[in-house]
This record gives structure tokens, C-alpha cells and sequence, in this order.
């Protein structure tokens, strides 16, 4: 299977056979110029202190300098295939005019409400609120990537390299299949992955209540509620003390917040089964350079499942801690079975992404582990954000730390919830998190 995803040259275009998990991605892209459900945003708040500059042409300059460094900005998907035209001044001008946007009296928030596929993965800029946002199909980037692709774009800004437009072919990047060396699936396999997906079949699944179900979505929006340094550093210590990561107490909080606002609505749900989100970077050969290869989508997701009905926090804790710990490495759950376990979930979205109100989950870690936040002393990364958009009733729940705090997120159709209803369900999550373990 790795030897059919390496990118080959026919009739002057490089082509690459789609990844297991890029192929499900690729599945629910529409036609360009229409909104997507689970479209990956991040965008930073900037503060520039250096010598006069006209930030537009700079940053401008440093996008184009990304397109030699990754190329696969400049990729899209043909059929089951991604493809890639060498860059002569011709492709560069209509690359720049479809990925390189200035949106002058408008943030970053403002468009996410309203994005749609773009031909390109899209740098925007905000001069007015000093932000830049990337926006792409999930099919070319994760989240971990872009914060990747921004710390070598404000390396750029800073200290701009010589660059030859001409040998950027080789570093396109390699698929997640070529990266773990995936083979063709066994028969254990299939029925490991069959077992998987039927983690979805609940009788009374733990969800939030929507009103209209079945409506029509709206525009995508967002909230988010950060931690004090303090509230950070004691939810970091007690679950260092209780043997459990801050992500597994945050799945756990989750449920116990979504399970009480259901129970408020007056309905009752006894399990929780989400699809979550993993990295797939650490199982990779120790010779990747995650840096070098910011541009590619390597993550995937397993459905984690919890009975929480008679269950305590700790009890509900360990046992996401223990599924997030095992990952790919049990008998059940391995790396052989991603491609059927891909070819299965892709099946099952056939008709469009599902209609639940189950939050996913999204754990990011410490982003200042991929993203600096200063570049010389001109440069500063005041914050930043990530986020999907949705087309659905789901939200789209995600963890992160910056500078020290933990940020609880949310993403959601304006059509299904308001914000105050979103802004709520972080607040209990905090509560249940601080109750939990007893700050």
C-alpha cells in the first residue's frame, strides 16, 4: 500500500493516492464555494514592535516563502487523489489570488461564521484586530499542523530565507499510511473494526438537547472559557496526584456536564460515545521531523465508549485514562486496522455527515510546544485559537493550554445552539472539573 501513495509524475502533475484517514476527509468535501462540516480554522493574535513595515507585503512574502518550504499548500484533491502542479509565475499569481485574503474591517470570528471551501488552504489576514487565520478541508491539515505551519511562517517574518521555486517538488509530504507502514488489513481486522464502530449503538446515548434536530444549519460560531494561571496549575497537580492526564479528567467533566444539562431537558442518557480525536505523529519512525512536514493531516479518531450511569469521577477518569493511554497498542485497537476502520466510517458518512448531538472531542495539549510565542523581539504571539466548523448538531469540544492557562472551546451551528448555551456547557464543565477533583 505505501509504495501506491508515493507521489509520481505523469503529464507534468504530481499525483499521491489519499490516506486512510485523508480519504474520509476527501468523502465530505463538497464542491467548492459551499460550506463543510469539520473545516479546520486557527487563527493568532499578533503584535508586531519592529521598524515600520508594511505587514501586508510581508506577510505576503512569507506566504509565498511556506509555498516553497510545503508545497502541499498548493495541493488539492482530484478524485481519490491529491494533486500538485510545479509553480511557474503563471500557478504562483492564481495561488496567491485564491489563498492569500486581506479582510480589512472584519476578525477572524466574523468569517468563520461564514466560511466556505476555498480552492487552496487560506491565509487570512485582519488588519484591524491584528490577527491571521489559516482555514482548510481537514483533508490536507490538522491542528497540531497549523500551529506548526505558523511557527515556521513567523520564523520566516523574522529572519527571511533564499528560496528556489523550482525544487519544491521534493518535499512534498508523505501520506499517514506511507508514515505508520500500513499494509493491506487481515480478516481480525475487519472484525476488530466492525466491533469499533458498533461502539456507536447505545440505547440511551448521553447527548445535548436541540430543539430542531433537523434544521437547517447556519453559520459557524464559537466560545471559549480559559482558566486562571492558578486554576490551571491545581487541576494540573491534583490529576498528577489522582494518575491522570488533565485531557482524561476533561473527557470525564464533559460527560458528567453534558449528562446534567440532558437530565435538566428532562431525558435521560446512560452512556457516552464520541469520536476522538488522536495524534498519530507519535507512532511515526523517530526520523520524522514533524516540523518539516507541517501540511499533511496525521491524526485519526477512535470512538471512545463510557457507561457513566453508578459511576464516580475518578472511576469515569481511569477509564478514559486508560483508553487514551492504550491507543493504537492493544490486540483489539491497533495501527493494522485504521485503513478497514477508515473504509467503514467512511462507508457509514456516505449520506453526509451523522445527525447527533453528542460533543466530540478534541485535545490539542500544550500548544506553546508547537508554536513560540515570540519570534526576535519584534514578533509576539498574544493568542490563539482553533476550531471547526459544523454543519450539524454535534459540537465540537476542544482542549488546549497557552501561556500557562488551560482553554475549554467549543464549535457550533449558530442553527442548533446560541451562545450563551454554549458559553453554559463550558461552565459546567468547569464546575464538574473543579468538583471532580476538588478544587
Amino acid at each position: 500500500m505505501a509504495n501506491e501513495q508515493a507521489w509520481k509524475l505523469r503529464n507534468g502533475v504530481w499525483e499521491q493516492e489519499l490516506g486512510f484517514m485523508t480519504k474520509f476527509y476527501a468523502s465530505l468535501t463538497p464542491s467548492q464555494g459551499h460550506p463543510m462540516h469539520w473545516m479546520i480554522a486557527s487563527a493568532v493574535k499578533y503584535n508586531y514592535s519592529g521598524p515600520s513595515l508594511h505587514l501586508e507585503d510581508a506577510f505576503r512574502s512569507a506566504w509565498v516563502e511556506m509555498r516553497y518550504k510545503y508545497p502541499a499548500l498548493a495541493s488539492q484533491v482530484v478524485g481519490h487523489k491529491k494533486v500538485y502542479r510545479a509553480v511557474n509565475d503563471d500557478t504562483l499569481t492564481k495561488w496567491l489570488a485564491s489563498s492569500f485574503k486581506i479582510h480589512r474591517d472584519q476578525s477572524a470570528n466574523q468569517i468563520l461564521r461564514e466560511l466556505v471551501l476555498a480552492p487552496f488552504i487560506t491565509l487570512h489576514c485582519f488588519p484591524s484586530s491584528k490577527e491571521l487565520m489559516i482555514t482548510t478541508a481537514h483533508t490536507f491539515m490538522d491542528g497540531r499542523g497549523m500551529l506548526l505551519l505558523y511557527n515556521a511562517f513567523f520564523s520566516a517574518l523574522t529572519n527571511p530565507g533564499d528560496f528556489n521555486l523550482t525544487s519544491e517538488a521534493s518535499r512534498l509530504p508523505l501520506t499517514e499510511d506511507e508514515l505508520l507502514g500500513l499494509g493491506d488489513s487481515t480478516e481480525r481486522d475487519r472484525k476488530n473494526a466492525v466491533l469499533l464502530l458498533e461502539r456507536y449503538l447505545q440505547d440511551k446515548p448521553i447527548m445535548m438537547p436541540v430543539k430542531n434536530m433537523g434544521g437547517s444549519p447556519a453559520g459557524t460560531s464559537r466560545q471559549e472559557l480559559k482558566l486562571s494561571i492558578e486554576e490551571t496549575n491545581a487541576v494540573i497537580r491534583v490529576c498528577k496526584q489522582r494518575h491522570f492526564s488533565v485531557t482524561s479528567a476533561w473527557h470525564a467533566a464533559l460527560i458528567f456536564a453534558v449528562r446534567n444539562i440532558q437530565a435538566t431537558a428532562g431525558e435521560i442518557g446512560t452512556s457516552y460515545t464520541s469520536f476522538t480525536s488522536f495524534d498519530l505523529r507519535p507512532y511515526f519512525p523517530t526520523s520524522f521531523n514533524a516540523q518539516e512536514q507541517p501540511v499533511s493531516c496525521y491524526h485519526t479518531g477512535i470512538p471512545f465508549h463510557v457507561t457513566a450511569e453508578g459511576k464516580s469521577f475518578d472511576g469515569i477518569c481511569l477509564e478514559v485514562h486508560e483508553q487514551y493511554q492504550a491507543g493504537f497498542k492493544t490486540e483489539s485497537v491497533n495501527i493494522g486496522l485504521l485503513p478497514i476502520f477508515g473504509e467503514l466510517v467512511t462507508d457509514s458518512f456516505a449520506a453526509g455527515p451523522q445527525l447527533s448531538s453528542t460533543p466530540v472531542l478534541s485535545s490539542i495539549g500544550i500548544m506553546d510546544r508547537f508554536l513560540s510565542s515570540s519570534f526576535g523581539s519584534e514578533w509576539k504571539i498574544e493568542d490563539v485559537w482553533l476550531a471547526d466548523t459544523m454543519q450539524t448538531p454535534e459540537i465540537e469540544a476542544f482542549l488546549w493550554s497557552w501561556a500557562g492557562q488551560i482553554v475549554l472551546s467549543g464549535s457550533f451551528n449558530e442553527a442548533f445552539y446560541g451562545k450563551e448555551e454554549v458559553m453554559m456547557l463550558l461552565k459546567v464543565i468547569k464546575e464538574e472539573l473543579f468538583l471532580g477533583l476538588g478544587i
